[in-house]
């Protein structure tokens, strides 16, 4: 008897094998047709690497003389041990004191906005950044377009800094040093906070850099990065330059389990991956804003977020893509990260609202029940402490009627409802956890 339930065990077992692989070369048959039709391809490798450029703008990132008070730096919110953020659902700028998830408030102030992460952006696709895309660059036409006027246009007041600029990336790093909430420091907390103009506050970091302490160190890396730039044409635009080339290399992220499976090894993904991934590109329709080889990064997409914490408004709102533009059709829109490494990268969303991909799917698989019923209590258990005052709600009714009536049409469609089988969300997490996670730092 024992003998016969031996055999039936094994019988069992051998039918579930074979009916998963079965399983798996349906779905690689189908996510062959879907990747094809979408043109999808893996992610190569950047080979312009300068590692001179690349070893100071290592060196500048972790630099705390970028900042007003000399006591907060780069770092301080894209950490390079933790995934290029700081693991909190709003940053903690100039005055706070900790890194990453041990930073706590004390006299600092709340940043409105969930610090980026910071993978894949050095790309020539990544056009605009910062949540809003207030800084871009049209690569082509040689054009920045960003808060300051010194930058933009053809032929921009500043152009010994802009002729430095390689990049958006490199323009981003600008305007952190100018936000006295970030790292320039509030009026009366240093000279440089004092200043009112965008040009004297960077000549002024500058000058730190080139002229102050352990400056013999900083010639020496700049004569390496700049060969053919004498130093009295040194200037802020160089120190940018350098921390983005830094950036643009340090956080790309190439050799994932999807991007091998793109490469044609079926076996990089689980059976379980698999699904995630035909849920990722067809019902849970996340392919329409993640779109293209890096997974999002281009759109700007109003997707129903609940807002926590003070926001960009007097009432406490965000309003997005609006407060560049001014564009009523702007109001809500947020640009879409790209997605490599997005399990690591916690919490989620323009403000932290969410703090893991579970929550992430279950907003998406009902944006307005998610929307209306929203409560801080996940984030405040978690994160409570190291902040000083409440990230309050933002509900107003009006505003919440408008964010609804003008959410992108992939999520109206179905009455705002995917309607995700629990294992299709398992595999989609599953998906974004496993197969889009590759290394989280490269080190030159």
């Amino acid at each position: 008897m024992k003998k016969i339930l031996s055999i039936s065990c094994i019988t069992l077992c051998l039918n579930l094998i074979s009916f998963a692989f079965t399983f798996a070369d349906e779905l690689d048959a189908k996510l062959k047709v879907q990747i094809e039709a979408l043109k999808l391809k893996p992610l190569q490798k950047l080979d312009d690497l300068n590692l001179a450029k690349y070893k100071l703008g290592q060196l500048l990132f972790r630099d705390p003389k970028l900042s007003g008070n000399q006591n907060i730096s780069c770092m301080a919110c894209h950490h390079i041990m933790h995934a290029s953020v700081d693991g909190l659902p709003l940053s903690l700028g100039e005055g706070a004191s900790g890194m990453w998830r041990h930073r706590s408030q004390q006299n600092g102030l709340i940043i409105p906005r969930h610090s980026p992460h910071i993978y894949n952006q050095g790309r020539d696709e990544m056009t605009h950044l910062f949540w809003d895309g207030r800084v871009s660059f049209d690569k082509a036409a040689q054009i920045f377009s960003t808060p300051s006027h010194y930058l933009n246009g053809k032929e921009p007041r500043a152009d010994h800094i802009t002729e430095v600029l390689q990049s958006t990336l490199a323009a981003q790093a600008l305007f952190p040093m100018l936000s006295p909430e970030e790292m320039r420091g509030r009026p009366g907390s240093n000279p440089i906070a004092d200043l009112t103009d965008d040009l004297a506050i960077w000549q002024a970091l500058a000058d730190r850099i080139y002229y102050g302490a352990n400056a013999t160190q900083y010639h020496s890396m700049m004569q390496a990065a700049y060969p053919d730039t004498l130093m009295n044409h040194w200037n802020i635009g160089h120190i940018a330059e350098a921390i983005g080339h830094f950036q643009k290399y340090a956080f790309d992220v190439t050799d994932t389990p999807w991007d091998r499976y793109l490469a044609g090894d079926v076996l990089a993904l689980s059976p379980k991956e698999k699904l995630g991934a035909d849920v990722f590109i067809n019902k849970g329709k996340c392919i329409t804003c993640h779109s293209g080889d890096l997974l999002g990064g281009i759109e700007f997409e109003n997707v129903g977020v609940p807002q926590i914490g003070p926001g960009k408004t007097e009432n406490g709102d965000d309003l997005g893509r609006f407060h560049v533009t001014g564009l009523d059709e702007d109001k809500y829109l947020f640009k879409t990260p790209t997605l490599r490494n997005v399990a690591l990268t916690a919490p989620y969303m323009h403000d932290g609202a969410f703090v893991n991909l579970r929550d992430v799917v279950n907003h998406y698989d009902h944006v307005e029940q998610v929307l209306r019923n929203y409560t801080n209590s996940t984030v405040m258990q978690q994160f409570g402490q190291n902040y000083s005052q409440e990230l309050k709600v933002f509900n107003e009714a009006r505003a919440l009627e408008l964010k609804i009536s003008t959410l992108a049409p992939e999520i109206v469609e179905n009455e705002g409802r995917l309607n995700l089988t629990q294992e299709e969300k398992d595999a989609l997490v599953e998906f974004l956890s496993i197969s889009l996670t590759g290394s989280s730092i490269n080190n030159y």
